[in-house]
């Protein structure tokens, strides 16, 4: 098993223009959702909390915290400003990453209900009482508090990270003890528990989410019937884009279990391929706001003249 302990200044590089590059798009999609939205009426104000979390989280990723994996040992170490200016731990930083990313999927699955049910009131079926949207709201508020709960009690404490290393990997004790801030893993409880419920949150996201759209196909014959040709094009323009951000974020789920399988088999080049990994998922919220713009036709009008 070869690491190496060095920072990767391609990487580093990588990260600080992706992170420079992300941000102007991301402004620029959230002043298009502020300023050319007219059409969309409410439901703009649900994109743009979608986009304000794809903004924060992927400042987060690519300034504050700069992940340096270490595989196929379950750890890492940062060296963005997060980690070095403000000396926030790298258990802390993966744990609010984590929580980002489980509140742009709340936020994305709100935007489908949110949809659903304005297309429900025209044909007046499918609808659900405002009691139990409500209540299913606060439990979705929710998850993101609770996973980034399992996800520092996933953690091992900061104290004995040293200790651990001594035990388990006496041959790193020199390259650790020389890192000013990482973050080291084993297999727990809370490690496994944390992950079946990850895994549980997107399941119950991916059934959610694909139940609406097919019903919202459903409706939308019926709407066809009933509203004018334009509003029936915004509805349909507007779910398109629902779908596409969806599928979007396959860019956040795939990385996460690459990781974890390429953690297990440690095929040789573990390290390489899981910075390749770093540097996919760092793209992830450029991709969400391209395709958001892409597929929305004011903005897209908007850009291309």
């Amino acid at each position: 098993m070869n690491i190496d302990f060095n920072t990767p200044t391609w990487l580093i590089n990588y990260y600080n223009v992706v992170g420079l590059i992300s941000l102007l798009i991301n402004i620029h999609t959230m002043l298009l959702i502020i300023f050319k939205s007219d059409k969309l009426g409410n439901f703009k104000y649900f994109m743009l909390a979608f986009q304000i979390i794809n903004t924060v989280s992927d400042f987060h990723v690519t300034i504050l915290m700069q992940a340096v994996p270490l595989f196929p040992i379950w750890a890492f170490f940062s060296v963005g400003l997060a980690a070095d200016e403000l000396e926030i731990w790298s258990h802390i930083l993966i744990a609010v990453l984590i929580t980002s990313v489980g509140c742009q999927f709340v936020s994305l699955e709100f935007c489908f209900l949110k949809k659903h049910q304005a297309i429900a009131e025209i044909t007046r079926r499918h609808q659900i009482p405002e009691m139990k949207l409500n209540i299913f709201r606060i439990c979705m508020s929710i998850w993101p508090i609770f996973t980034y709960i399992l996800i520092y009690l996933a953690g091992m404490k900061r104290e004995v990270s040293m200790a651990f290393v001594v035990l388990t990997y006496p041959q790193y004790i020199s390259e650790f003890s020389k890192l000013n801030n990482f973050a080291i893993y084993q297999w727990s409880f809370w490690f496994i528990f944390s992950g079946i419920v990850a895994t549980f949150g997107i399941v119950l996201y991916c059934i959610i989410c694909n139940f609406a759209t097919y019903d919202m196909l459903l409706m939308l014959k019926e709407v066809q019937l009933k509203v004018s040709n334009q509003n029936y094009k915004r509805h349909r323009s507007v779910l398109t884009t629902l779908i596409a951000q969806s599928l979007g974020s396959s860019v956040i789920v795939v990385p996460g279990f690459a990781l974890m399988v390429f953690g297990l088999l440690e095929l040789g080049y573990d390290q390489l391929i899981c910075e390749i990994i770093c540097m996919v998922f760092s793209l992830r919220g450029s991709i969400h706001s391209i395709v958001f713009v892409l597929t929305t036709p004011p903005y897209r009008r908007f850009i291309f003249g």
